[in-house]
Parts: structure tokens; sequence; C-alpha cells
């Protein structure tokens, strides 16, 4: 047994095999959904501004 050489590691590939979570300062950050229009005035001036 101790004869027996291990078997071969598979190639160190980011594109291979489960998805790799991304590195930072490889891909752009996860764009974040924009943010909705304050709707004060639609909200009859909640904040006082009747």
């Amino acid at each position: 047994m101790p004869d027996r050489d291990p078997p071969p590691l598979p190639p160190a590939d980011p594109d291979a095999g489960l998805p790799t979570p991304p590195s930072p300062g490889r891909v752009p950050p996860p764009r974040l959904p924009p943010e909705p229009a304050p709707k004060e005035d639609e909200a009859g001036g909640k904040d006082g501004a009747a």
C-alpha cells in the first residue's frame, strides 16, 4: 500500500468543478437593485409637509 502513489489531484481550475465564490478584486460586486424613490409626496406629506 505505501508503495502506491495517491491519485493525482485535479487541476486547480476555477472554471472546473463546482462554482467557486468570487474572489475579492477579481469580479465586480453584485449589482444591487435601484433603491425605490421616496414616496413622501404620495404619502400625503408624512414628514409634515402637508
